[in-house]
């Protein structure tokens, strides 16, 4: 961007900024909620867009750098498969809006095999089917130990307690 000719009077230096959210600690669990309904003056409408997610989420770019160099360290490992996520629940909404609709779920199983569950409804669907699905409302991400991927190991290594 160009200066101004105020800019040149007051001496006003032009800086360039990004702002940047990053993470301090590991969660076992992450869970992203997508921006699906959108308020207007009168209305809360529902956006329809597809939202693209994959099977395993790495968090490694959005962590902060001191943490990312400490667990590298401290736990002698490569930083970039410590800081995987694999996706085990997807919530979807089909509906037009906020005040109507159906809410359902994918579910994986500790078999690695996934699941439509939609009320008291039950089915075995293919992964393809739970990672193209445009009603993407919510996902859930259990963390990936680096002794394995298997999703029954992972949730049995975590330490969950409840309240």
């Amino acid at each position: 961007m160009k200066p101004t000719i105020i800019d040149q009077i007051f001496n006003i230096k032009l800086l360039s900024l990004d702002k940047r959210i990053t993470i301090n600690e590991l969660s076992p669990i992450v869970i992203i909620n997508f921006k699906r309904f959108t308020a207007t003056f009168d209305s809360i409408d529902k956006l329809l867009h597809k939202v693209n997610y994959n099977d395993l989420l790495n968090v490694t770019s959005y962590m902060t750098s001191d943490l990312f160099t400490a667990n590298d360290k401290s736990q002698n490992i490569n930083s970039s498969t410590n800081n995987l996520y694999k996706l085990y629940a997807v919530i979807n909404h089909i509906g037009d809006n906020l005040n109507s609709g159906h809410y359902y779920s994918y579910i994986r199983s500790s078999d690695n095999r996934w699941f439509l569950v939609d009320d008291a409804h039950c089915q075995h669907v293919s992964s393809n089917e739970v990672l193209n699905h445009p009603d993407a409302f919510m996902l859930f991400h259990a963390k990936v130990y680096p002794t394995s991927i298997s999703m029954n190991e992972s949730f049995q290594q975590q330490k969950i307690t409840s309240f």
